[in-house]
């Protein structure tokens, strides 16, 4: 059953909540509690004193690198702040211990990657810097998580092998997230849409102010994520708020124009893009604020902010409402995100842009686990989101041997439709219309520690697969490493990394990345192979993808 069009923004909701499931079972992301998470490190050797424009924090020396822990970007949005744009931190006196990693914001503590240390005073933000180097200011690489919006925190990450490996700063961010981060409703006033974002550019405000107190370059800062941080860097860039606030931008596994057929993210939901016009989404904020009794309350937003928290952390309204929302009023948002991207109206910065080579099967498996995932069914998810135009899907896609065949090749089908092939649309739009260039990647190693999908309840015998969040693993490192891998993360640290200082990963003893649209559309597979990376051509990438294909069924 299709959802009406008055409610539609759910759909987003439904497709993020299905993406954060990646992140939570990626092993290569570091989990909050361990040595170089959340929790600091209680034999950390006491670090240099930095003054920031709110006050003095003392960091810790961690091997390799300083770390600072727990400051605070932006004043708790607690209280009369729920709800409310962000605000620069109060002052304060003394000194700052910069030990521990502040709250998640909060979140269902039983949701995908959720952070059970969390709350709504959350606001806060990690630096790591290299403790050698070179002189001078250093590149700032700020991360934006993932976790569909909902979950999730900076601090599940370390940056660290990418602040030694490559002479960089690293930040990572927390934000707002679900309704306490993207409610749309009238009564929160001016300012107050898309709450989650306008957090991460007041964190992005912030490093401009202080980065050059931690030895980086506030004139040169590179945003990057993976998933909803990625959906969110695309955002970024396209919205007029962030001007001067952002250099360049890496784009993993969150394409800025992808879009999902009907039935594809979850069953009964119509066709659906990741950004919703905010007159779709309002009919699902006033059913929320609706349940939450504050409907008919003289004031509403006195009432909502009277709510236990969590009253939204729960039950449909969570996932319902976690999705950005652009036009009407939505002053941070002016347009859609995924039309700016295709029209080159993007902020001109250099830009990477990837996917992984699978990154639905992941969701596949999770389906083949619950139940058959037969030929009828296959033939019932073509039907649905391609209709008449089944057979030219079926024409390009044969059907392999094995149990799960139609699981991973709809994994795949997805994966070319929803991922790659408009990655390779935004990269190649705005390397065409920009002044700067954009480069396209497709990671595409099957083999990372977890891909086996027994992390994420894949039935035994499920095949391993290049699926969503397999590129955290490798760009992040992982213990189970195999020595190709070691090398393909050193030479992903060594692209992104070189592009934070250049703006092009190019740099000698790796193979040549062309931008996107060197010879036509070009596009760099990230493998573990011993002898190097060779760019896949144009007409490589089309026999291989068909995007032309989904380029005509989509009327582009």
């Amino acid at each position: 059953m299709a959802i009406p069009r008055g409610v539609r923004a759910a759909a987003t909701g439904a497709v993020l909540t299905a993406l954060l499931a990646a992140c939570a079972t990626t092993p290569g992301a570091p989990r909050t509690g361990s040595a170089t998470g959340a929790g600091g490190d209680a034999g950390a050797v006491i670090g240099p004193v930095i003054r920031t424009d709110a006050g003095t924090v003392r960091g810790h020396a961690d091997g390799e690198v300083l770390r600072y822990r727990g400051i605070p970007y932006a004043a708790p949005p607690v209280g009369d702040r729920r709800w409310a744009p962000p605000e620069r931190p109060a002052p304060w006196t003394g000194i700052r211990e910069a030990a521990k990693s502040g709250a998640a914001c909060a979140q269902d503590p039983a949701g995908f990657f959720a952070v059970a240390d969390s709350s709504e005073d959350c606001l806060y933000l990690d630096i790591a810097a290299p403790r050698t180097g070179r002189s001078g200011k250093k590149p700032v690489m700020v991360w934006i998580h993932g976790g569909g919006l909902q979950t999730g925190s900076g601090s599940q990450y370390d940056l660290a092998p990418l602040v030694t490996g490559g002479d960089v700063i690293g930040i990572t961010i927390n934000y707002r997230l679900g309704a306490l981060g993207f409610l749309n409703d009238p009564a929160l006033g001016p300012g107050a849409d898309n709450l989650g974002l306008r957090d991460q550019t007041a964190a992005l405000d912030w490093v401009r102010r202080n980065a050059a107190a931690f030895g980086g370059d506030p004139e040169n800062v590179t945003v990057f994520g993976e998933s909803a941080g990625a959906f969110s860097t695309c955002a970024l860039v396209a919205s007029p708020a962030t001007e001067g606030l952002i250099d360049r931008a890496i784009v993993q596994s969150g394409p800025c124009s992808g879009y999902f057929p009907a039935g594809t993210s979850a069953p009964g939901v119509e066709r659906h893009g990741l950004y919703v016009p905010q007159e779709e989404a309002r009919p699902a904020d006033r059913a929320a604020i609706e349940a939450a009794g504050c409907g008919t309350a003289d004031d509403v937003l006195s009432c909502l902010r009277a709510t236990d928290v969590k009253t939204w952390l729960t039950g449909p309204h969570a996932t319902a409402l976690a999705r950005p929302v652009h036009g009407g009023t939505a002053a941070f948002l002016p347009e859609d995100p995924a039309k700016a991207a295709r029209e080159g109206r993007t902020a001109d910065i250099p830009m990477i842009l990837g996917t992984t080579h699978d990154e639905w099967t992941m969701f596949t498996a999770m389906q083949a686990a619950k139940a058959p995932f037969d030929r009828t069914y296959f033939h019932t998810l073509l039907d649905t989101a391609y209709g008449p135009d089944r057979d030219r899907i079926t024409a390009v896609y044969p059907v392999g041997t094995g149990p799960y065949a139609r699981a991973v090749l709809w994994g795949r089908i997805t994966a070319d439709q929803g991922f790659t092939c408009p990655s390779l649309a935004d990269a190649r739009a705005m390397d065409t219309h920009g002044r700067s260039r954009a480069y396209a990647y497709l990671f595409a190693d099957p083999n990372q520690p977890g891909a086996d999908g027994t992390a994420f309840g894949a039935p035994p015998g499920f095949p391993s697969t290049a699926t969503h969040g397999a590129d955290l693993t490798a760009l992040f490192g992982d213990p189970a490493h195999t020595p190709a891998q070691r090398r393909l993360t050193a030479r992903m640290i060594t692209y992104w990394t070189t592009f934070a200082h250049t703006g092009d990963p190019n740099t000698p003893g790796l193979p040549t990345w062309p931008p996107a649209t060197t010879n036509g559309t070009t596009l760099l597979p990230l493998t573990p192979t011993p002898d190097g990376l060779a760019p896949a051509g144009p007409e490589e990438v089309e026999n291989t993808h068909h995007c032309a294909l989904f380029a005509s069924l989509d009327g582009r």
